[in-house]
């Protein structure tokens, strides 16, 4: 038994996850383990991202596998994530939820080139994806202000007279 023990303990931990095998696993998880495939894949950081664009870009993948991925993207917060999330916004066909969530990561991901795209979305049809550009917007002045970007610090339903976005 201790023999046992003692083979189990010395065999080495692998820390760093399978990514490509949470990137699939999140296709179709329980609530549970989602979280856990997502927290696994933002821990990874930036080295996960060519991975999830690549499945992103994938013909084979529903709605609620992609919305995954790309909240994903937003809170790993790398820049290269965002021509790719600009191209989805850009499908047509794209439901208002989906739309919400690119906009929600682009807004996390904090790069100003995607600054026109969000001041299109403020003035678009859907109430929601019109609100998150606006924080979205705000974030990011914000942030160009300061020197540095944090999204968590605009909280919803939080806007007030004293953000302005420029010309929006």
């Amino acid at each position: 038994l201790l023999t046992a023990i003692f083979i189990f303990l010395s065999k080495p931990v692998d820390a760093a996850p399978d990514i490509e095998k949470s990137v699939n696993g999140l296709a179709d998880c329980k609530v549970n383990n989602c979280d856990r495939l997502k927290a696994e894949l933002i821990q990874a950081g930036s080295s996960c991202v060519d991975d999830l664009l690549n499945k992103l870009g994938a013909a084979d993948i529903n709605e609620v596998w992609k919305g995954q991925l790309i909240y994903v993207l937003g809170e790993i917060r790398d820049s290269q994530a965002t021509g790719p999330l600009i191209t989805e916004l850009s499908k047509s066909g794209v439901s208002h939820r989906l739309r919400s969530i690119t906009i929600a990561a682009i807004g996390k991901i904090g790069d100003i080139s995607a600054l026109e795209v969000l001041r299109r979305e403020v003035k678009g049809s859907d109430p929601l994806c019109a609100f998150m550009a606006y924080q979205a917007l705000a974030a990011i002045e914000e942030s160009e202000k300061s020197g540095k970007f944090d999204f968590d610090d605009i909280k919803p339903y939080e806007i007030t007279d004293e953000v302005s976005v420029v010309s929006i």
